[in-house]
C-alpha cells in the first residue's frame, strides 16, 4: 500500500505537453508542443549522467516524478519543469491502485 505524503511533499509544478507534427510552406514537419496541464508533484529522485562531448561535459538528468493519479497521462507526454524539457521514460501505477504514479523522465 502507498505511503501517505506529509503535507506539501508535492509542492513541485510540472507542466504537460503533447507534441504536435505539422507541415509547414515548404512541406518540412514542425513539432510544436502544445500545452496540456499543469500539476502538482514531488521528486522522488535524481541521477546525473556524465556524457563527453566535444567542447566539454554534458550533463543527462534523470528524474522520478510521484503525482496523484491521473487516467489522461501517458508516455506520449512531454513534461517540463524549471524550464526544463522531459521525455517520459515510464509510469509505475504501485499495485494498481490507482492512488499515485511514478514517472521517471530524461532530459531531451
Amino acid at each position: 500500500m502507498s505511503k501517505k505524503f506529509r503535507a506539501g511533499a508535492r509542492r513541485h509544478k510540472i507542466s504537460f505537453f503533447t507534441i504536435e507534427k505539422t507541415k509547414n510552406a515548404v512541406s518540412e514537419t514542425v513539432e510544436n508542443y502544445v500545452f496540456v496541464k499543469t500539476i502538482s508533484a514531488a521528486i522522488m529522485q535524481t541521477k546525473i549522467h556524465e556524457q563527453d562531448v566535444a567542447d566539454g561535459m554534458e550533463y543527462n538528468s534523470t528524474k522520478t516524478f510521484r503525482v496523484l493519479y491521473k487516467n489522461w497521462i501517458t508516455s506520449d507526454h512531454i513534461i517540463e519543469f524549471k524550464g526544463v524539457k522531459y521525455e517520459i521514460k515510464s509510469i509505475e501505477n504501485p499495485e494498481e491502485l490507482n492512488q499515485d504514479l511514478f514517472i521517471s523522465v530524461d532530459t531531451i
